[in-house]
């Protein structure tokens, strides 16, 4: 089985294909933005049957995408992320229309499945996590968020409340993308155990 993930704007996308034999053949190339193999290395212009594949978005696939990629034995598009999430992406989706939004076991005929890897919760955990071993910048925030509710003139709110957006700004602005992961992994093992199950 292959899959594909996506990591784009805080969301993740994962394609799954399923091929019988497991030789190379030649690479897919597609439309799909980030579209490739994850593998080690092999011939130049070949991929692995049962391989992992990965791309961005593949609302915006064409024609000729779905073509090739039903064509290689294409079999799941797993998406971390929720469905309310995925359909914001633009795009014709045409891929989803071969691939139908699922709930239980994969259809033989191929499937999308929502398997949500990241969300507000666990970003917003990470971050109070990290400001808990900052006790000045968790002191800053909390008195400017009192300000901007409790403060008797409305400059003075609003005055804290830019302030208080700054800060956060400042917060946000050092958090990795490694940082991400980790909480991923520190928080989602069911999901990701779920999300390569249906993938296995």
């Amino acid at each position: 089985n292959s899959f594909s993930m996506r990591f784009e704007a805080g969301s993740t996308l994962v394609l799954a294909l399923t091929a019988t034999a497991v030789q190379a053949f030649p690479s897919l190339t597609t439309s799909i933005p980030n579209f490739r193999e994850v593998r080690v290395s092999l011939p130049a212009r070949q991929m692995r049957a049962c391989s992992l594949l990965r791309s961005s978005t593949p609302a915006n696939a064409s024609e000729s995408d779905v073509r090739k990629l039903r064509a290689a034995g294409l079999r799941t598009v797993l998406d971390l992320r929720d469905e309310d999430e995925a359909a914001l992406d633009p795009g014709r989706r045409l891929l989803l229309a071969h691939f139908p939004l699922s709930c239980g076991p994969c259809a033989s005929g191929g499937a999308t499945r929502n398997v949500n890897l990241l969300d507000e919760t666990l970003v917003r955990h990470g971050i109070y996590r990290r400001l808990l071993k900052q006790p000045r910048s968790l002191a800053k925030l909390a008195a400017l968020k009192s300000e901007s509710k409790l403060a008797l003139g409305r400059d003075q709110r609003e005055r804290a409340a830019r302030q208080l957006e700054t800060a956060t700004a400042q917060i946000l602005s050092g958090v990795k993308l490694e940082d991400v992961y980790f909480w991923v992994l520190q928080r989602r093992g069911p999901v990701i155990r779920e999300a390569l199950e249906l993938c296995a």
